[in-house]
């Protein structure tokens, strides 16, 4: 497998602080722009140890861990109670980093963090922050050090606008997004938008002197980083060097060679001089937003300069896009999610000998990486595939949640649209119906024409549950996942014919039936078809007491989808003939356990057969669920994690494998 096939891929702001250290700094992208990061060691497979050969083969869990992307990371993000810093927040815990959400307001702070807690990201802390404020900048360093001992990632984001507003007399111009953009609204903004000195100062000891204080301060926790520091200072397409009219400066802030951060402190005292004495214009500074515009002018110049002066580190700027926030008076058009994500990335459109220099606004896009894709996932209405909706829909896939219960499927639906999360579609499906899954197949034709990843998440125990008394017991996670609760539990969960028949319809047959039916629209996906069928770890092979059952399985030369039916016939026939602990099937959650270890099998068969498509099953890990009776202990987007990435696998990944959450495993 060549290296490019492992670094073509869409890159979100939160994995964009992620870049590996041979990858660019002091680079600035808009929202146009392409940039490289190997997307795929964030999950703990390395490139070298996982070739394009060893598809639908059993590799070992303990072969392909990438050490220094395991480790636990740590995150700041400032100005983040609200707005594209909160979603940033969000996008990065999503992604399993430890964030402390800082903010000036502790009321504001706390009931953002508790807001995401209460979506299931507890990995998110909050800290006060005053980026104005030298001691609560080392208070931060303080606690920080205290708490972690180091720093991986540092998102400065926090910002002030530099001006009084006449927010009503602004609504009332009813300003176009183009004219904001390409500045024609300069003059016609002139008589509701002032720049008072105090202002200017707000703006400046924020956007950058603020930046260039917390910075210096956490330098020393970023350089203990043990997957090398990451520094993103947040700017706007205002700072861009073209919009300066005074020649002088641009040139000074262009060439890297003599900048330092005293010329840049000169240029901003500069500013402030003329400010005063009324020559801003006659001088050549930016009339739009004057203030701000020079302040993140100056930012995009420290960042340069910080990238050269620290070279192992990661450091970079980057324009969020034309946002809907406060910061422009809700006057944007993009959503928060939109914002807090990064951008596309080639590594053949931007190497390493691109560090430290700002980079033209013309698009680098890997054509097939930057085409929308869509998505289905089953069973979504509620638990893993609620939370595997939202992370994707958060990357920028268009997701179609499916539920049987049309009411429950919508309200998802909605609940995700009030996160800002607008690409997600409601259909109807039922996987034991053959017609709703044709509906379906035609839907996803007539509106998209193809299918780029499929989730196979729906699914259903097979018991019949005295749930009282499943608690009564108080049966430890331990004893559920290392079988000891099997005969502990038998008085409390009956394995009837109609469960059994319901739960091999939806986990096995009705994962088959669907993928048999959208196979031909994945098949079309620019990218590479991604199926990923949630499975579990009651369905691996050892757990299974017929050795001859054991080695058929795990035999891939001889597995068909024939032998595979064929074992489930033989299930259904022992089970009705009370004959299942006699010929060795598993006796915890039997028909559960056939169903998940049923479809590794078929996993690993469609994965042979359609070796262009990345086909994997995945175990999300012990999650508190409905289906487990909320026995399970991790969160949500714990559980997502393992889909999520498999979903978004770049091209040449991993096909026909079993995985532990984001590691590979056994079957």
């Amino acid at each position: 497998m060549s290296t490019s096939s492992w670094k073509n891929y869409r890159l979100f702001l939160p994995q964009f602080v992620k870049l590996e250290s041979s990858h660019l700094l002091g680079v600035y992208p808009s929202n146009n722009l392409s940039w490289p990061l190997n997307r795929f060691s964030r999950y703990s497979i390395s490139k070298d140890s996982l070739k394009r050969y060893q598809r639908a083969t059993l590799p070992l869990a303990n072969t392909m861990m990438n050490e220094k992307q395991s480790t636990e990371r740590y995150a700041v993000v400032t100005g983040a109670n609200k707005g594209i810093g909160f979603e940033t927040v969000r996008q990065l815990a999503a992604s399993g980093v430890t964030v402390l959400l800082t903010a000036r307001n502790e009321t504001r702070g706390t009931e953002a963090v508790s807001s995401l807690h209460g979506l299931g990201l507890s990995k998110v802390l909050y800290h006060q922050l005053d980026v104005q404020d030298t001691q609560s900048i080392q208070a931060l360093a303080d606690f920080i050090q205290t708490r972690f001992g180091r720093l991986d990632i540092l998102v400065n984001n926090a910002g002030t606008s530099g001006v009084l507003v006449d927010e009503d007399g602004l609504r009332a111009l009813n300003i176009d997004p183009a004219s904001w953009l390409s500045g024609e609204a300069t003059n016609i903004v002139q008589d509701v938008m002032k720049t008072t000195n105090d202002k200017a100062l707000e703006c400046l000891n924020t956007n950058y002197y603020g930046v260039k204080n917390l910075t210096q301060a956490l330098l020393p926790l970023l350089g203990c980083s043990t997957s090398g520091g990451r520094i993103v200072n947040v700017s706007s397409i205002q700072g861009e060097l073209w919009r300066i009219p005074n020649e002088h400066i641009r040139k000074e802030l262009g060439n890297l060679e003599s900048l330092t951060e005293e010329k840049i402190d000169g240029f901003v005292e500069k500013f402030l001089h003329d400010l005063k004495n009324n020559e801003l214009e006659v001088n050549g500074w930016s009339k739009m937003l004057p203030a701000y515009s020079v302040s993140k002018a100056m930012l995009n110049a420290y960042t340069r300069v910080l990238a050269k002066k620290y070279p192992d580190m990661c450091i970079n700027c980057v324009h969020p896009g034309y946002v809907d926030t406060d910061s422009n008076w809700h006057t944007g058009t993009m959503a928060l999610e939109e914002g807090a994500q990064g951008y596309n990335i080639s590594k053949d459109n931007l190497k390493r000998n691109q560090r430290a220099r700002v980079t033209a606004t013309t698009t680098m896009m890997n054509e097939k990486q930057s085409t929308e894709r869509y998505a289905v996932v089953t069973g979504a209405n509620k638990g893993i595939g609620f939370e595997t909706v939202r992370q994707l829909a958060a990357s920028g896939v268009t997701v179609l949640l499916t539920a049987r219960n049309e009411k429950r499927g919508t309200e998802a639906v909605s609940s995700l649209h009030g996160l800002g999360l607008s690409k997600v579609l409601y259909h109807q499906l039922d996987v034991q119906d053959t017609q709703s899954i044709q509906a379906l197949a035609s839907f996803i034709q007539t509106r998209f024409g193809r299918l780029d990843i499929l989730v196979n998440n729906a699914g259903a125990s097979g018991v019949i549950v005295d749930e009282d008394g499943l608690r009564a017991l108080n049966i430890d996670p331990a004893s559920w996942l290392s079988g000891k609760a099997t005969n502990i539990v038998q008085d409390v969960m009956k394995t009837t014919t109609d469960k059994a028949i319901e739960c091999l319809n939806t986990n096995y047959y009705g994962v088959k039936n669907l993928t048999q039916a959208l196979l031909p629209l994945l098949s079309c996906s620019t990218s590479g078809g991604r199926i990923v069928n949630v499975s579990s770890i009651r369905g691996e092979l050892w757990r299974i007491p017929n050795e001859h059952i054991r080695k058929e399985l795990g035999n891939l030369e001889s597995l068909s989808e024939d032998k595979i039916d064929g074992f489930l016939e033989k299930f259904l026939h022992d089970l009705k003939n009370n004959e299942l602990e006699v010929n060795g099937w598993s006796k915890m959650l039997p028909a559960y356990s056939m169903s998940k270890a049923m479809l590794n099998a078929y996993t690993r068969v469609l994965a042979k057969k359609y070796p262009e498509m990345c086909i994997n099953c995945v175990h999300p890990g012990y999650v508190d669920t409905d289906l487990n009776w909320h026995t399970g202990t991790m969160t949500l987007e714990e559980g997502a994690q393992g889909s999520v990435m498999l979903a978004l696998l770049p091209e040449g990944g991993p096909s026909g494998c079993y995985f532990d959450r984001i590691h590979v495993a056994e079957f």
